[in-house]
């Protein structure tokens, strides 16, 4: 089993190897399933995930599922769990994928959602890539989230933004935003002070916390835009590509 560090935030999110033996989810490999318990009990084995004072653990699995991730053609696990005693402790992403004799066991920070919605194949390749959420404005399912996008590589799931630039973030995420603001155009401000709804129906779709959100995420595009060097396709929305552009040019 691979090392566990000193420091507990660096236990609790990470990449961690555990031989075939050594596991408990030896039912992934021979159909028989792998249940809640299970998972819990290798968390807190190699993650150190807390335990109450009466020694029970305080992570429950969320939801679960099998398939094969990497496209290596074994069964692979992939797990949303959290800490069960407070609404803001961590939410968490767990996979465990095989590697010859191993299980490459990875935990990742996220927020609200649900399997289905943090799992992507974005590039068509075959392979998954797992969406871990941020949220940058609002909670529960009226969050506005930005995504970050980890990919499978031999040492585990990787965190490649870059990557998926134009696949995910421009042909997908900025028509999310530019739908947020199709009726607030100008309204977009770097300055948190100045995001103010002047418009009674605009105030309904759209409010200062997520004017200020929507800025943050084309600003995080933008500078990805840059050091890529990538243009913006001509059938970007006309407001949102103003906007990226005017980040890039002069960093507002």
């Amino acid at each position: 089993m691979s090392r566990i560090g000193s420091d507990p935030k660096e236990n609790y999110f990470g990449i961690r190897s555990i031989s075939l033996e050594e596991s408990p989810l030896k039912g992934l490999s021979d159909g028989s399933g792998v249940n809640d318990q299970d998972i819990v009990n290798l968390g807190v084995k190699l993650f150190r995930w807390s335990s109450g004072d009466d020694g029970s653990h305080r992570c429950q699995v969320n939801s679960k599922k099998v398939l094969d991730l990497n496209k290596d053609g074994n069964s692979d696990l992939v797990v949303l769990a959290e800490e069960d005693l407070s609404p803001y402790d961590p939410k968490i992403i767990f996979t465990a994928c095989r590697s010859g004799d191993r299980w490459v066991v990875q935990t990742l920070p996220t927020t609200f959602g649900d399997i289905d919605d943090t799992l992507s194949d974005i590039d068509g390749d075959g392979s998954f890539e797992i969406k871990a959420k941020e949220v940058l404005s609002g909670g529960n399912y009226a969050a506005f989230f930005w995504f970050d996008i980890y990919a499978w590589t031999p040492d585990g799931f990787t965190h490649q933004n870059h990557r998926f630039l134009e696949s995910f973030y421009i042909r997908q995420y900025l028509p999310y935003i530019a739908g947020l603001l199709s009726d607030s155009a100008g309204l977009l401000s770097p300055d948190k002070e100045k995001c103010r709804i002047k418009e009674p129906s605009i105030a309904q779709c759209i409010g200062e916390d997520e004017l200020w959100a929507c800025h943050l995420a084309l600003s995080r595009i933008a500078e990805m835009m840059k050091a890529a060097s990538l243009a913006l396709p001509d059938d970007t929305d006309a407001g949102v590509k103003r906007k990226i552009e005017s980040i890039m040019r002069y960093g507002k």
